[in-house]
């Protein structure tokens, strides 16, 4: 468990967690507008933190407004530094091809996650240390591939498995077929 942080903030509304465990706290709106589809739009929220040192928060969307209205945010995660005493500020983007989204004063917009963050140094090195992934990047893990591997056949097909087993199925460890990392 960790400690609870205390975030100093001004403003409008403080931001608040709908439910006790959330991860993260609702941001409102401070101005009424219409988002346009397509349209991006920088929005204040009329609040202004101030994060203990080695803390970081996040600006991130709401996941009902993603999914209901095609609403996001542009640079998500947006970064707000330990340092940064202005205005929180929201880059929200409507994705619908079609529908504009009205916003107005006080509607949750994003939520804002804390956490902790650690010092760190970096050191050069000639030659960087070996790992399992090596030098793969975007679409390295396999796009479009459901196990995640081009030609992995001794990954067991889970409806296939099911059906051989009168509809009960096998419960797969990714780890033990070298697959962790990849969806189950």
């Amino acid at each position: 468990m960790t400690e609870a942080v205390d975030v100093l903030w001004t403003g409008n509304a403080a931001p608040v967690f709908a439910k006790p465990g959330d991860a993260g706290a609702d941001l409102v709106s401070a101005e009424s507008f219409v988002l346009a589809p397509g349209e991006r739009r920088l929005v204040g929220t009329g609040l202004a933190i101030a994060l203990p040192d080695q803390h970081v928060g996040f600006v991130v969307p709401r996941s009902g407004l993603a999914a209901k209205h095609g609403i996001t945010i542009v640079n998500a995660p947006g970064t707000i530094d330990s340092g940064y005493r202005g205005e929180v500020k929201v880059a929200l983007l409507n994705t619908d091809a079609t529908e504009p989204y009205a916003v107005q004063v006080g509607d949750r917009i994003a939520q804002l996650i804390v956490l902790p963050v650690p010092r760190v140094t970096f050191t050069q090195v000639t030659e960087l240390p070996e790992s399992v992934r090596g030098q793969g990047g975007f679409g390295s893990s396999g796009y479009g591939d459901r196990t995640g591997h081009q030609g992995s056949a001794d990954v067991v097909d889970a409806e296939q498995d099911t059906e051989r087993n009168g509809g009960a199925g096998t419960p797969v460890d990714m780890h033990e077929q070298g697959l962790e990392g990849t969806r189950s």
